[in-house]
């Protein structure tokens, strides 16, 4: 039977706990009666070590009833504080807020012209496969991400196939990345149109054309 059935184990005043004697006694006697236990290894031993293991919880839900109502008191005190803290600062960031989003628009604005200048002029005269890119220098704002879309939009394919076809040697290789094959378009032309594997391949050289 635990000790501190009929005592309190601690005092809870201005935020903190007192622990007495009671709450000593009672360590001690739960660590005294935990080494007896040495293993369980029969119904004796397994009824004593839950019966220690039942004093430890009620000292714990006894310690726990103690100290509730100063914790809660305690955090209504900190609820108060903390709405009280947020009307203030949002009083502040009203009037900067709208200041800050128009200065870093701005900022970034000059950021990006700058930085596609200075592309520009590093890559005049160059070939596509040794241009660089400049980053635009846009400082971050903790918890905030700034997302860059970069797009592309192939205006004449003609073009693009025409410096392929023309292209040697490194560069021919970096042109190739964007010169595919669609083997479904040619799959359909030749089950629907041709249907001759001889023809087929006059028609489109480099595919191995075959009925099964």
């Amino acid at each position: 039977m635990s000790a501190t059935d009929t005592t309190a184990l601690i005092h809870v005043t201005d935020g903190q706990i007192v622990a007495g004697p009671e709450l000593e006694f009672a360590i001690k006697d739960l660590t005294a009666r935990a080494e007896l236990v040495k293993a369980v290894s029969d119904q004796e031993s397994y009824a004593e070590a839950l019966e220690i293991c039942a004093d430890g919880e009620a000292d714990v839900k006894m310690i726990r009833a103690a100290a509730e109502p100063e914790r809660l008191r305690l955090q209504r005190i900190l609820d108060e504080l903390r709405d009280q803290r947020n009307v203030v600062i949002k009083q502040i960031e009203d009037i900067t807020s709208p200041l800050n989003r128009m200065a870093r628009d701005w900022n970034i604005n000059r950021e990006r012209a700058e930085a596609k200048a200075e592309e520009d002029r590093v890559n005049r005269g160059k070939k596509p496969e040794q241009r660089v890119h400049v980053q635009p220098n846009i400082p971050t704002v903790p918890g905030k991400r700034i997302v860059l879309h970069y797009r592309a939009e192939v205006l004449n394919p003609s073009a693009l196939l025409n410096a392929y076809v023309g292209a040697r040697g490194p560069r021919k290789e970096f042109l190739r990345q964007f010169v595919t094959v669609d083997q479904q378009a040619i799959q359909k032309v030749f089950r629907e149109e041709i249907k001759d594997p001889k023809e087929a391949a006059k028609v489109i050289p480099g595919v191995k054309f075959t009925i099964e």
